[in-house]
């Protein structure tokens, strides 16, 4: 078998100073966003009646919240031109202002308006951070620096998510939108004490489909992906609270076990990705989702059931996925922006059709079904990856293909 996990691995070069003073703040700044993301889903019913909505309604001010992926494009454009820290300031506090403007709409039109705003800088921040991984971290030990801040989503379901549970249960909805703004703008206001300044100057690149080898598959392998889990993530809560007749409160602590899920599947993405593969790892991940998924209907009508079935969904997405992450940030090095932008652009707007047809396929055929679909479109990021995704080898910064048998 050739490839890079054929070849005896190479020792891990020591991390630079740079990295192990600013991987800490990308992790805070990226659990802030994280959560102020992921938190609208286990508390969709409580939001949708906090505003007199309907679920396809909250369901549909969601999506056009993903489209906001977009915005990873001109965001692509703008840290090619050597403004990485730039964007990570920017995308915080302009998290931090139009979390603020959500807590304060009262339509699902301005929600709606306020949370996709939200959804443009989040997505600005996360194209910054991962250039500037991309630029700072050698290729050798990417996939752990990716995976640390990747422990960010655990982070949010063990942590913070519960808590905003409890501070839903206790002040409204509302109140969970104005506690993640003021931990976004916190992680804003400390940034330039960690990230070195941009340099002057920079490189204008333009945003691209990058055709290098291998960048194809990838590409279509993470949108399927965020595709297939979007499904059934989207309305998870719903699930929790129609089928099992869980309150706010105990969808909120039932995240702790979908975090801890999510923290086994990072840890091996920390733990393997550098010595296996990244693709390899990916692989790996996507493979055990599928049965997974498919196996989400037969928890009837015991809750333990269901939240443990779901525990091992978000633990094998979350290896794949972020063992995917690190080939994302090789596919371009001389446009190294605009090739996240790219990517980041589809996944998001993959999970925007997910987010639409997670909502409607729930309403009409149940999760059971749901689940079933979503892991039809997972075995076809298996075959995606097998057939069409290659490893880059060699020197940091060069894309050297390697034989993906």
């Amino acid at each position: 078998m050739s490839g890079v996990g054929a070849s005896r691995p190479m020792a891990a070069p020591p991390l630079p100073a740079d990295v192990r003073r600013g991987v800490p703040l990308l992790v805070a700044g990226r659990l802030s966003g994280n959560t102020g993301i992921r938190f609208v889903y286990p508390f969709a019913p409580a939001i949708a009646r906090g505003l007199g909505v309907s679920v396809e309604a909250l369901g549909a001010a969601l999506t056009i919240r993903e489209l906001s992926g977009f915005a990873a494009l001109p965001a692509g454009r703008a840290v090619d031109r050597g403004r990485r820290r730039t964007g990570l300031i920017a995308g915080l506090l302009g998290s931090a202002l139009f979390l603020g403007l959500t807590a304060a709409t009262s339509g699902i039109v301005w929600f709606t308006l306020a949370i996709t705003a939200f959804g443009v800088t989040k997505i600005t921040y996360d194209t910054a951070m991962s250039t500037w991984i991309g630029d700072h971290v050698p290729w050798e030990r990417r996939g752990t620096i990716v995976g640390i801040t990747e422990l960010s989503w655990s982070c949010s379901l063990l942590v913070a998510i519960p808590l905003l549970g409890l501070a839903i249960d206790a002040w409204g909805w509302r109140a969970a939108f104005v506690a993640v703004a003021l931990a976004n703008l916190v992680a804003g206001l400390l940034v330039p004490r960690f990230i070195a300044a941009d340099p002057a100057g920079g490189t204008v690149a333009p945003a691209r489909l990058s055709l290098l080898p291998g960048a194809l598959g990838i590409y279509a392998a993470m949108a399927l992906l965020s595709f297939g889990i979007q499904l059934v993530i989207v309305v998870h809560g719903y699930w929790l609270e129609d089928s099992f007749g869980w309150s706010v409160a105990t969808i909120g602590l039932g995240a702790i076990l979908l975090g801890f899920g999510e923290l086994v599947g990072t840890s091996g993405t920390i733990a393997f990705a550098d010595r296996l593969g990244k693709r390899r790892t990916l692989l790996v991940g996507a493979t055990l989702l599928v049965p997974a998924l498919a196996s989400l209907g037969l928890s009837g009508s015991n809750g333990a059931v269901g939240i443990a079935l779901l525990a091992v969904v978000v633990t094998t997405y979350e290896l794949a996925f972020v063992s995917g992450l690190p080939l994302i940030t090789e596919l371009d090095p001389d446009a190294r922006g605009s090739g996240i932008g790219v990517a980041l652009a589809l996944v998001t707007v993959a999970r925007a059709g997910g987010t639409m047809a997670g909502t409607a396929l729930y309403v009409r055929i149940g999760m059971g079904w749901t689940g079933i679909i979503a892991a039809g479109v997972v075995a076809a990021v298996v075959v995606i990856v097998l057939t069409a995704v290659r490893e880059p080898t060699g020197a940091p910064g060069q894309m050297r293909s390697t034989s993906t048998s």
